[in-house]
């Protein structure tokens, strides 16, 4: 859907510019394949296969960190009252005294 909605355009449009490659947008997960995929180094398929590997190994580095942080509370959203569980948890945040 992203290749469709101009992915590679926006990257060939930064290259075309003058913006280098320690640009931030550079850095976003999939920027490499498609800069890649611009200059002809990879198919479309190989493209969108790199792509969904960085996408999961990020979103699975995301989670890990998550897990390790124990100040964060989790909400079950298939508990049918989890926004009652949220609105209790944030108004002793406020109510506690520190």
């Amino acid at each position: 859907k992203r290749l469709r909605q101009g992915a590679v355009e926006e990257i060939k449009n930064l290259s075309q510019n003058g913006y280098e490659k320690n640009l931030t947008a550079y850095t976003a997960t999939g920027a490499r394949q498609l800069i890649d995929y611009s200059r002809g180094k990879l198919t479309r398929q190989e493209t969108i296969r790199q792509w969904r590997n960085s996408e999961y190994s990020y979103a699975k580095r995301q989670i890990v960190w998550f897990q390790k942080e124990k100040k964060i509370h989790w909400f079950d959203i298939n508990d049918r009252y989890f926004l009652q569980k949220i609105k209790n948890t944030v108004k002793k945040w406020y109510t506690s005294p520190t």
